[in-house]
């Protein structure tokens, strides 16, 4: 459906697509908040990699961006809701899905609280210098160095939206200054100065900490490149959070090189898996992890509640709260 266009149903048969290993203990917890809050709703499990059992009653199906999801669609003709269990949906408009057929909505938020926590770590393995004093514990060396403060510090983050503003909050308890970004600048909590993406050049010279968080879309695809890096101030931290290209991989790892970016934790890429060639896996400046730093125990349960929050206000005719904008992209 349009961006101006809403819809007023209750879900009936909802499918639950989701990889083998998550599917049976998503399925068991689904199905017990579901009929609490939608009685006469009934679940279906599925992979999507076998033939999907009365697919022609599916309404609505809760899923990630699966790559066999187009042939999913194309049994479950009747589907009108489109939930993903990810906050990013980039990786959906290059399926062959006649987008605006559907209401399609997303898990903004719910990957808040563990993404920020996973910079926050990052941030302080770079502080406290983590990397050094590992490979000296292992090699029994007593060696001493000076180690950086966060108080006072400027951390700048690219795109203030759910994570972006958890990740202001943790890093107010440090009493670091806070700087960023948002689209329309507004006066947001914990943070010191809120800019437009476009004025962002000014606040670089300052930066200690620049931690990416923006959404993918043509206009943000690899704007973390060599005009924004070589601004930044020298010695300064990369982080990376969100989505895979954002960042020019390239540019990043001149300027690591060059000593003017002092070292990088990057949790997407614009490959992934990484390929194992990549010089990025043995750069000794570069912490790595596999697109992980939204995994927590508490992720299926946020990802039903806000799931539930939608269906309440679909079925009542109003907007839902986390809706995917077809125009934006996100």
């Amino acid at each position: 459906m349009t961006d101006e266009q809403s819809t007023t149903f209750t879900p009936r048969h909802i499918l639950l697509l989701q990889k083998g290993k998550n599917l049976q203990r998503q399925g068991e917890l689904f199905r017990t908040r579901l009929s609490a809050v939608l009685p006469d709703c009934v679940l279906h499990l599925s992979t999507g990699e076998d033939r999907i059992e009365n697919a022609d009653q599916i309404d609505t199906i809760i899923t990630r961006a699966f790559p066999h999801l187009p042939e999913v669609l194309r049994e479950c003709v009747n589907c009108k809701w489109l939930h993903f269990l990810s906050a990013g949906v980039d990786k959906v408009w290059d399926m062959p899905i006649a987008h605006s057929d559907y209401l399609i909505t997303k898990s903004s938020g719910v990957h808040s609280a563990p993404i920020s926590e996973y910079a926050m770590g990052a941030i302080l393995h770079f502080a406290k210098c983590f990397p050094e004093f590992h490979i000296a514990s292992r090699t029994h060396s007593w060696t001493r160095q000076g180690l950086s403060e966060l108080t006072g510090q400027t951390l700048c983050i690219l795109g203030l939206g759910h994570i972006g503003r958890a990740l202001a909050k943790r890093a107010k308890a440090f009493d670091m200054r806070v700087v960023g970004t948002r689209r329309t600048p507004v006066e947001t909590e914990y943070v010191d100065l809120c800019v437009s993406n476009g004025d962002v050049m000014d606040l670089l010279p300052e930066v200690d900490y620049l931690v990416v968080c923006l959404p993918m879309t043509p206009k943000t695809r690899r704007s973390v490149g060599e005009k924004l890096l070589s601004a930044v101030k020298p010695g300064a931290t990369v982080i990376s959070i969100s989505r895979g290209g954002i960042v020019d991989e390239a540019a990043l790892l001149k300027h690591i090189d060059s000593g003017h970016i002092r070292g990088a934790a990057l949790d997407v890429f614009e490959t992934e898996p990484l390929p194992s060639d990549s010089p990025l896996w043995d750069h000794e400046k570069i912490l790595i992890s596999p697109h992980l730093a939204g995994s927590s125990q508490h992720s299926s349960e946020r990802s039903l509640d806000l799931f539930l929050k939608n269906a309440v206000q679909i079925s009542r005719g109003l907007a839902p709260v986390t809706p995917v904008s077809l125009s934006e992209g996100y």
